[in-house]
């Protein structure tokens, strides 16, 4: 049998096919069997394969695979989202068969809402749904176990989308993305809202429709929190990071918090010395999910490696939400005392601020905190009473006493020192309370 090679430059190989002998009783004559694979090269090849001998029938579906911009493995398969030479292509989800990614039917596909002008902005594999996100609204993709099927879900989000296709970061039971309105957590079925607390910052222009391109976020399983990226066009480049202080596990089993903006608690960090352009992870020698981050220079940088920037401080700002004190919103209070519990592995001035009622600051001051434990000097004995790091301290400020109803507490610096704040308490009076 004689066959010529194929000039496409993607094959690497022809595979041959037969039929089983035709003499057999009950032989399909259009079922065709492997016979061998060779190289892409004009020739020809003489068959002597028994029929027992044969391999796998030849599967005539396999319709090769759009381009996507977005790929996700979900149920074994490859998902393509988004495929821009289709019709309509901005609005596909196509799906491959199982185990075999470059084998995509042309039967598996579902059109999203391919009439409203808007593209879809990714997807995410969230158990047995498969999440498709628009810019303003949110499909689901079901498993049938029974059927094998993939069919769109009654659960629909209108008006909440993904707005940055870079920083969707799926767990196991859900996944966490940038909406138009912040930071959302939706399991297929409930959708919960994990950046009340910084709802300014889509004010300021830092969570915006246009800059889909400059954000990226990855998780980091080892402090419990994911960090975004907003190498914003116009706006100060900041890192955001969000700390997990209720594990999403626990938010629809009717704890408070799945009520209150305590979800997630948040900072920002500054990189003044480097341009970070995009966030990813590798895995150590430990076995353990680190960040990593792209710079405009072409290097790639450790973000869990260190406390400075080539050397130079870290801005760095923390700041709680509007906070009644536990006692009824409308209730005049007045704060007169707080306790900072920190751990540091150095000494630092942060900058502590008090608010009220949404105003200005009415209390700043720089905390100066000097490091208790120096470090080990390279002799047994330095003369100092202990040497080591320290785990924790607490620092206590007395605040000039200004009745409001609702304060905010704010710590920010520029150090170069491994910080954690470990909680906030405050005194305070009740006005008109004896």
């Amino acid at each position: 049998m004689a066959y010529a090679a194929s000039a496409d430059p993607q094959v690497n190989y022809i595979a041959i096919y037969r039929t089983l002998n035709i003499n057999t009783s009950g032989t399909d004559p259009n079922a065709y069997f492997t016979v061998t694979e060779v190289a892409n090269a004009t020739s020809a090849y003489d068959d002597e394969t028994a029929d027992s001998a044969l391999g796998t029938s030849l599967q005539i579906d396999n319709t090769v695979p759009p381009k996507a911009k977005f790929l996700v493995l979900h149920k074994d398969r490859i998902f393509y989202v988004n495929c821009p030479d289709e019709t309509d292509g901005g609005s596909l989800v196509r799906w491959s068969k199982v185990g075999i990614g470059d084998a995509a039917p042309s039967i598996n596909y579902q059109y999203f809402d391919r009439k409203d002008g808007e593209d879809i902005t990714g997807a995410a594999s969230v158990g047995d749904y498969l999440i498709v996100f628009k810019r303003n609204r949110t499909f689901v993709l079901s498993y049938d176990a029974t059927t094998g099927n993939f069919t769109p879900s009654g659960t629909q989000l209108r008006g909440v989308g993904c707005i940055a296709s870079w920083a969707i970061i799926p767990f196991e039971d859900k996944v966490v993305f940038l909406s138009e309105e912040g930071w959302k957590s939706f399991d297929g079925v409930n959708l919960y809202d994990l950046s009340r607390s910084i709802r300014p910052l889509a004010e300021q222009g830092y969570i915006s429709i246009g800059q889909n391109a400059n954000y990226s976020a990855v998780y980091y399983p080892v402090k419990d929190q994911f960090l975004y990226l907003c190498n914003h066009s116009s706006l100060t480049k900041r890192m955001f990071v969000g700390h997990f202080l209720v594990p999403l596990l626990y938010i629809n089993k009717g704890i408070p918090e799945q009520l209150s903006q305590n979800i997630v608690g948040w900072t920002y960090h500054e990189y003044p010395n480097h341009t970070l352009t995009c966030l990813g992870t590798y895995t150590d020698s430990l076995g353990i999910q680190r960040v990593i981050a792209g710079g405009s220079d072409g290097y790639v940088y450790q973000l869990d490696s260190g406390n400075a920037d080539v050397t130079y401080d870290i801005p760095y700002a923390m700041q709680t939400g509007w906070q009644p004190l536990g006692k009824s919103p409308g209730a005049s209070k007045t704060v007169r005392l707080g306790f900072l519990s920190m751990a540091a592995s150095g000494g630092f001035s942060p900058t502590f601020t008090v608010e009220k009622d949404y105003e200005s600051p009415f209390y700043s001051a720089v905390l100066a905190i000097a490091e208790l434990n120096p470090a080990y000097c390279g002799y047994c004995y330095c003369g100092y009473t202990f040497i080591g790091s320290r785990e924790g301290f607490t620092k206590r400020v007395s605040i000039p006493g200004s009745p409001g109803q609702l304060y905010r507490f704010g710590l920010s610096g520029s150090d170069q020192v491994d910080l954690t704040l470990q909680a906030m308490t405050f005194m305070f009076r009740t006005e008109g309370v004896r």
